[in-house]
Parts: structure tokens; sequence; C-alpha cells
């Protein structure tokens, strides 16, 4: 995590590669050894970082950052660029 100031980013690494991994906590890669602690360790990551902090996705091809909004009932990642 990148802290400066009250800024905050963060980047996911294979926890979630892309941002429907973290708005949507089932969505695990196949070769995900530990696929229960990957999803109670993205849902703790997303309420923390939710509306706060930019998230940094490694493979997304159309979203490289953005921050978690929560829209009704599900969460989406608004795009920022960079």
């Amino acid at each position: 995590m990148i802290e400066s100031g009250r800024k905050k980013a963060l980047y996911l690494g294979d926890l979630a590669p892309w941002a429907v991994n973290i708005e949507r906590l089932a969505w695990v890669p196949a070769a995900d050894v530990e696929p229960l602690v990957n999803i109670e360790t993205k849902r703790q990551i997303r309420e923390w970082a939710l509306e706060e902090v930019l998230l940094i996705f490694e493979h997304d091809p159309h979203i490289k950052a953005g921050y978690l909004r929560r829209v009704g009932n599900e969460f989406r990642v608004e795009k920022v660029e960079v």
C-alpha cells in the first residue's frame, strides 16, 4: 500500500487482477489454492478500501486503477485515468 498524506493506493496483485474480481467476491482465479481465504481477504479489503483507496489492477485491460463504490447492494469500480 502507498500512503501519501491522506491519499492511499493499493496494488492488488493476484488477489484481484481484474476490477471484477473485487466487485464480485466469488470470482476467484481457477489456480487459487485457497479460494475461501481469497474471498474473505477480498471482503475485508473491499470494506476498508470503499470510496477512499485507489485500487490498482494488474491485468485488467480496461481498468488499470479506480475507486470502489457501492451502488445499491453491489460494488463497482469507478475507473480513474492513470
